[in-house]
């Protein structure tokens, strides 16, 4: 998704930078939906927070659904209001989860009113950053 996601920062069209990256990874695309029938208009509403990675697949299974037959909306929402959409059935889905620590409040809140599928990505990092030019090499250097 970091070339989707860098297509984006450049200017690029979501739509256009998604099926960029589809038309190059068309193989991926086909180990993602072989054995799945297409379908003929069934609708799904994806909710996903507005954090360039979820901005770029999000955009990318849209256009994938959509070429298998189903209708897509997309809803941006913060993240309580993605766990909420997805617990009270206004939301299908969501491909940002972050589970198990990011999400864990929603996760337990929610218990028992959302699908756990499986993990989706692997070795991302959460963390801080800061200009280099401020000299911060640790959390404990921004107390100062």
């Amino acid at each position: 998704m970091g070339q989707v996601m860098k297509a984006i920062q450049e200017g690029e069209k979501e739509a256009v930078a998604a099926q960029s990256w589809i038309d190059a990874n068309w193989e991926q695309v086909g180990e993602w939906t072989s054995g799945v029938g297409k379908v003929a208009g069934d609708k799904i509403k994806l909710v996903y927070v507005a954090w360039d990675s979820e901005i770029a697949s999000h955009n990318v299974m849209k256009l994938v659904l959509e070429d298998m037959g189903y209708k897509l909306t997309l809803m941006q929402a913060e993240n309580g209001p993605l766990w909420t959409a997805i617990a009270d059935g206004s939301a299908d889905a969501s491909l940002a989860a972050w589970l198990p620590l990011t999400a864990e409040t929603y996760a337990e809140k929610f218990e028992g009113e959302f699908e756990e599928l499986g993990v989706n990505m692997e070795g991302v990092k959460v963390g801080l950053v800061v200009p280099k030019y401020m000299g911060i090499t640790t959390i404990e250097d921004l107390k100062n």
